[in-house]
């Protein structure tokens, strides 16, 4: 939805809270590796182009936030995405 025509200037929020339904699709079981996944899914917003983001571990996910979109600015400055 972030790319299409109709949704151009709507901005994004994406909120990765429901960790225990992104754990269980990968065998996590523990609440303290949560934030591994928690990570991947706030990644791949961020290269699409999510503008709002709300997530719990702040200083980590800043980094993965920082990560992620250096990865998308590279990609856009290619025109891979």
């Amino acid at each position: 939805l972030v790319h299409h025509q109709a949704f151009r200037n709507i901005p994004f929020l994406f909120e990765p809270l429901a960790s225990r339904i992104i754990d269980s699709s990968n065998g996590v079981e523990k609440e303290s590796t949560c934030i591994w996944s928690t990570a991947s899914a706030l990644a791949v917003c961020v290269i699409f182009g999510v503008d709002i983001i709300r997530v719990h571990h702040l200083k980590e996910m800043a980094q993965v936030i920082k990560v992620a979109d250096a990865i998308r600015i590279q990609q856009n400055k290619k025109n891979i995405l």
